[in-house]
Order: structure tokens, then sequence, then C-alpha cells
């Protein structure tokens, strides 16, 4: 069981409310710690909604800021196009 709980669970939820693993490990032993049985259960609810909301508030404040859109995860790392090469540490020429 305690694999299945600390492994397999957190996998499972991540793919099915888009968390990662590790912040659904931590908020059930907080909310475990908290509430006990019944922190557990809504831990994973409670973590989703928080990721949402949180969201929602960045979004809405790079909407008044007029900062453009930063797309999240690995597209940060892509290339401009083709051959393309990252900045050098000295830009200056």
């Amino acid at each position: 069981m305690p694999v299945q709980n600390n492994v397999v669970s957190p996998l499972v939820y991540r793919r099915t409310v888009d968390l990662n693993p590790l912040v659904i490990l931590i908020a059930a032993l907080f909310m475990t710690e908290l509430a006990g049985i019944p922190g557990a259960l809504v831990a994973v609810p409670l973590a989703a909604s928080a990721q949402i909301v949180l969201r929602e508030i960045l979004r809405a404040r790079q909407e008044r800021l007029n900062l453009p859109e930063v797309p999240p995860g690995p597209e940060l790392m892509k290339s401009e196009g083709p051959g393309a090469q990252p900045p050098t540490a000295d830009a200056r020429h």
C-alpha cells in the first residue's frame, strides 16, 4: 500500500488534474497532518483549485501590466528556428 499511495497515486493524479506529483504528495502530507483522513481526501482537489486560482491571478496581472504572454513549460527552451544559437554570455559587440 505505501508504494501505491506514495508513488502510483501521485503519477495518476498528475495525468488527470495536471498537477506535479511532488505538489500532490506535499499537499496530501500537509492535509493529512492538518485534518487526518478527511484532509487527505480533499488534498488533491484543493491543490488543483489553488493552481487554477493562481494561474488566473497571474493571467489577470499579466493582462493588467500588458506583459507578453510566456508559454508554459519546455517551450521556453526551444530555439528560434533551425540552427539558432543560444545567446552568448558576452553579448557586447
